[in-house]
């Protein structure tokens, strides 16, 4: 995948999930054999994970910006 899409699916992920609440929108934007290094975690675990942070941090908004400084 090309920079300009990793950076259009990281905005959507920024925009659609962490903001929006469309937690629905993972799986059309994360690959099915995805682990979240981070918090070593698989697709499900992440998905349950951001569940429990929607909830808790309800109206919270993220704004993206394209400070990648490159590929």
């Amino acid at each position: 995948m090309a920079a300009d899409q990793n950076k259009a699916v990281v905005r959507r992920f920024i925009t659609e999930v962490l903001s929006g609440g469309r937690l629905d929108r993972i799986d059309e934007l994360l690959a099915p054999d995805y682990v979240n290094r981070a918090f070593d975690v698989d697709l499900q675990a992440f998905k349950e994970m951001l569940a429990g942070l929607a909830a808790a941090l309800h109206g919270l908004r993220f704004v993206p910006r394209d400070g990648s400084g490159g590929d």
